[in-house]
């Protein structure tokens, strides 16, 4: 929802990207079933093809850790949590080399995709980078852990997002 500095709203208009709606017509994102998150891959994975079809130039190369660590998380966290993240990063960490890249928008979470009508809409563009694709859907799908129903449950979740996601782009088998 944007307004002008007088308090008045822009008109609603659409393009390849940028979209302004009402508020009130946004809908946040429903991870209930495995047909929703299959849908919701599938808008991701159509979503990347549409950044990497525009030939954006001039990115930053995204660096997760260095991402990740940025900020107000360090501030966060503790200094002894601080180097377990790190030694979890250095062990766990992807050879990117091998990682299938893109444009991602590198902060996807679900307060950064509506639905609208029949539509999906991203916002929030400010960290665009250069990145793994599956970057975005390990933001994302880190909203789907429920500790109450664990692992299994998590791993169901990630299958069908990624069931979606090919729908539109392959990924390699070490994505």
């Amino acid at each position: 929802y944007i307004e002008t500095k007088n308090g008045k709203g822009f008109h609603v208009f659409e393009d390849k990207i940028v979209t302004v709606q009402k508020k009130e017509d946004l809908v946040k994102l429903k991870f209930e079933t495995s047909e929703d998150l299959i849908v919701i891959g599938e808008v991701i994975g159509e979503f990347h093809l549409l950044l990497s079809n525009m030939n954006i130039k001039g990115l930053k190369k995204s660096n997760f850790y260095k991402d990740f660590m940025w900020g107000k998380v360090p501030l966060a966290q503790s200094p002894k949590r601080l180097e377990e993240i790190e030694v979890f990063y250095k062990k766990y960490t992807p050879n990117y080399e091998l990682l299938t890249k893109g444009v991602v928008h590198n902060d996807l979470n679900s307060n950064n995709i509506f639905f609208v009508d029949e539509k999906y809409f991203f916002i929030d563009f400010e960290f665009l980078k250069e990145s793994p694709l599956i970057s975005d859907l390990g933001v994302l799908g880190l909203e789907l852990w429920d500790y109450k129903k664990g692992s299994q449950d998590y791993i169901d979740k990630l299958n069908y997002l990624l069931e979606g996601y090919e729908k539109k782009i392959k990924l390699s088998q070490y994505d």
